[in-house]
């Protein structure tokens, strides 16, 4: 079996429901050994994972660490040091193996960094909705053997700049309910969960909210860097049956998936992975505007029959993402090797 070090940037997210269900998939032909780029850097992690490698996994939020020549440098200097006590005779043999795959638009377009940051004012962003049409960098990417994306929408702007990466979806590691659990008779229950960050358009959210919560049965907004433990996460999950999402730009969402596999109703902006998580109409709608947002709302709540039809729709689409997980292991093998 081969053995592939898994470098980290940010936990829980690209961990927990990323990397590690990725190496779930493969773990008939691979060995996953995860330890973040901190541990790398202040060595902390050598004495741990001394093995030899095969395979060098950049993991989500890898490329923005490297703003700088300089910055991959001591990247490399630090890894080979890893690798020679791990006693791999080639490390530089080895870097040159390097892949990497890209999550969020973030990791290439450095404009969207201010996206990142915490919403402090309401202060108008429209520039940030038109990030698709920036100039992205793909400067760090000159130093991996191998790259791909997520999500459709990330390849098309590779393929934009002649660049085909492959496309590796990511999914939900919560489990789907059983329409048996689905409560036909709860009115329309609305939730999101997200980060206090500019790109999560917040202030639509919360308009939404306002000019919504008398008409629905419930409109929770769980908004802050301290997010929810996992377990209250999942709880929330089941007392809700709507999902809505109203940011610019996202890698995933990773929390639609998780609504998915809750049979919920889900209201998006078309960012990310989303068209490959919803069909409007049928299990969910896009929309962009407060007033499409509420509109599609009132539909659910006039529409209590098309409403539990849709969160069974949203059920089986889960359904069908989990069958595909042959596909997803096979794309991750090719990807791994060469």
């Amino acid at each position: 079996m081969k053995r592939v070090l898994f470098i980290y940037n940010i936990k829980d997210w690209a961990i927990h429901n990323v990397g590690k269900l990725w190496a779930e998939a493969v773990a008939e032909y691979f060995v996953f050994d995860f330890v973040s780029y901190a541990e790398l850097i202040d060595g902390s992690a050598l004495k741990t994972h001394s093995v030899p490698y095969d395979v060098i996994f950049w993991g989500y939020a890898m490329v923005p660490s490297f703003p700088s020549v300089f910055a991959i440098y001591r990247f490399q200097r630090a890894l080979q040091t890893l690798l020679k006590l791990a006693g791999v005779k080639t490390p530089p043999e080895l870097i040159k193996k390097s892949v990497t795959i890209i999550h969020d638009p973030i990791e290439i377009f450095p404009k969207l960094r201010g996206l990142y940051q915490a919403h402090k004012t309401e202060k108008d962003l429209r520039e940030f909705q038109n990030w698709q049409e920036a100039r992205p960098d793909f400067t760090a990417l000159k130093w991996v053997h191998r790259y791909c994306v997520i999500s459709s929408e990330m390849q098309e702007i590779f393929l934009t700049y002649r660049k085909a990466p492959l496309v590796i979806p990511t999914d939900s590691d919560v489990p789907i309910v059983s329409e048996s659990q689905i409560n036909r008779a709860s009115g329309l229950r609305v939730m999101s969960r997200a980060s206090p960050q500019r790109r999560k358009n917040i202030p639509l959210l919360m308009q939404c909210q306002q000019q919504m919560c008398s008409s629905v049965e419930c409109f929770d907004l769980y908004v802050g860097q301290a997010l929810v433990s996992r377990e209250r996460y999942l709880q929330l999950l089941s007392e809700h049956n709507c999902y809505i999402c109203t940011s610019w730009c996202e890698g995933g969402p990773l929390p639609i998936m998780d609504a998915l596999h809750y049979g919920h109703v889900i209201l998006t902006t078309p960012v990310g992975q989303t068209n490959e998580l919803v069909i409007h109409g049928k299990n969910g709608f896009f929309c962009q505007t407060l007033n499409e947002f509420c509109e599609a709302l009132q539909e659910l709540v006039k529409n209590p029959d098309t409403f539990l039809a849709m969160r069974y729709a949203s059920l089986e689409l889960a359904r069908r993402r989990k069958s595909n997980r042959d596909d997803v292991k096979q794309l991750m093998c090719n990807f791994l090797s060469w």
